[in-house]
Parts: structure tokens; sequence; C-alpha cells
């Protein structure tokens, strides 16, 4: 059995880095997003088991989409990736389960 796994980061590079980090064995990426708008749409045509959350993007930032996906479906796990201290803690408040 495969994790399934959605990438959502504005950086065409950060997703491939981020693709690359996952061990394809145990990991499948179901789908990539650039905004939280598009991070909605790709969580609902997938339902993933992981969400990995960029904090800092145009239109519909980290905390907005984390919320909109837990509107959705209050048991998403979404993993913060940010370096930014602040954004961090944001995001967990909003319900993120880690970063």
């Amino acid at each position: 059995m495969t994790v399934q796994v959605l990438v959502v980061d504005d950086t065409k590079r950060i997703r491939n880095s981020i693709k690359d980090y996952f061990d394809k064995e145990f990991f499948h990426i179901v789908g990539e997003a650039e905004d939280g708008y598009q991070a909605l749409a790709e969580y609902r045509k997938h339902r993933p088991d992981i969400v990995t959350m960029d904090m800092n993007m145009p239109g519909c930032n980290g905390v907005e989409a984390i919320k909109l996906i837990l509107d959705e479906d209050p048991n998403a796990y979404i993993i913060i990736i940010s370096s930014m201290d602040d954004e961090i803690v944001k995001g967990l408040e909003a319900g993120a389960r880690a970063c």
C-alpha cells in the first residue's frame, strides 16, 4: 500500500524537490498545486493521505488553503513546508498537523 501525496508550492523547482524527497516505493504523488485554490481542487479530485503545504503563495496562501481543505475534510493530514517560524505557527493554528 502506498501513501498518496499532494504537493502544494508556487515554485515548480520546490515542488520537484519535495517530490524527489519521497520514496517512490512507499509514496505516490497524486497531484501538484501552485496556490491554495488549486490545492483545494486537487484535494477534492484525489483525496490524498498527505498534503505538503507551502505557506507563502499568491492568490490563496497556505493558511487559507489549510482552512479550505479542512472545511472540506476535517481529517485531512496537512504538513507545512516552510522556513518561516511565524508562518508555521499560523499554519498550525489553522489546523495543519505537522511542519
